[in-house]
């Protein structure tokens, strides 16, 4: 029996109107080790992608209101979705059908009725891809969209600025920023205007902090910086620069002007260390989230708050 996930259990997507697909999908793989994601349409199982992040589809082509290729596109036109690889799933065996189908970026091919090995095999080999692409972008240490370091990069740079810290005695600011309501902006204006913002987000960010700082995109739209001798009110006044600023860029599109905000959490090592100062960073910014975005939470604030509780 082919082994479908070596390490975390994979997500698969099954799109397919047909509820005894479903059935029989889940019979098939029973024995497997694999999540299951159901939509019984292209839209909601376009939605679907974009929320649970799944690590394969599976895709029926012969669908009421928005055919199997049209989903394909669709999946492989947003950035977001462009590297699920999708396995097509139909009745329709002709070699112009199974060419359509890999034209619009799917992975594969499994023709009505199939054979349990063989779907094994074929979804063993999309989640086989799905964690060589993800590793690829853990591996990386720059950004493809905005140009700036990644995440891999700022863990590293993390541990050896928090020693240069220690050796000279100064602290070290850990800043987070998060691009405030980026899903209704991509739902409103499209994944071009979104991708856009967090690029001219990104530019913001460089331009506030100084050269020998360390920028990176933490993830989809959310950013973070590590400052060199930092006191929490040199923080404070680079956050409040960095937001001031990216309210006042503005994004033109056909017939209106699009602004964003931003919500910004900091911390300083004076008062953590080590991972310590990234979670109390990333508990500010959650906090500037609660309370409505477009604000700046210091860590050190929350702690003192939670010490005196």
């Amino acid at each position: 029996m082919t082994a479908v996930a070596h390490c975390a259990t994979p997500r698969l997507l099954v799109i397919d109107d047909d509820p005894s697909i479903h059935a029989l999908v889940r019979a098939h793989l029973l024995p497997q080790r694999v999540d299951f994601i159901d939509a019984i349409d292209g839209r909601s199982g376009i939605d679907a992608a974009l929320k649970k992040h799944p690590d394969a589809i599976l895709l029926d082509l012969d669908m009421p209101k928005m055919h199997g290729f049209e989903v394909c596109r669709a999946l492989r036109a947003d950035r977001r979705t462009r590297h699920i690889p999708i396995v097509i799933l139909t009745s329709a065996a002709d070699p112009a059908s199974k060419i359509r189908g890999l034209e619009c970026g799917a992975l594969d091919y499994l023709v009505k009725p199939f054979q349990p090995a063989e779907l094994r095999a074929r979804l063993a080999n999309a989640f086989g891809l799905k964690r060589m692409s993800d590793q690829t972008q853990r591996d990386s240490i720059r950004d493809e969209l905005t140009g700036l370091s990644s995440r891999r990069y700022f863990d590293a740079r993390l541990e050896a600025d928090l020693a240069i810290a220690r050796r000279l005695g100064r602290p070290l600011g850990c800043l987070f920023l998060d691009i405030d309501h980026m899903a209704a902006i991509n739902a409103e204006h499209g994944i071009e205007v979104g991708d856009h913002l967090i690029r001219q987000a990104a530019n913001t960010l460089t331009r506030c902090c100084r050269k020998e700082d360390t920028v990176c995109r933490f993830g989809d739209d959310e950013f973070a910086a590590l400052v060199g001798g930092a006191s929490c009110e040199m923080m404070h006044r680079l956050a409040e620069r960095i937001r001031k600023r990216v309210e006042d860029a503005a994004a033109a599109i056909p017939n209106r002007i699009v602004r964003i905000t931003v919500s910004i959490g900091f911390a300083v090592s004076r008062f953590s260390m080590g991972t310590s100062l990234v979670a109390e960073a990333t508990d500010a910014l959650r906090h500037a989230q609660s309370c409505g975005g477009d604000c700046i939470r210091d860590g050190k604030e929350l702690l003192e708050l939670r010490l005196v509780g």
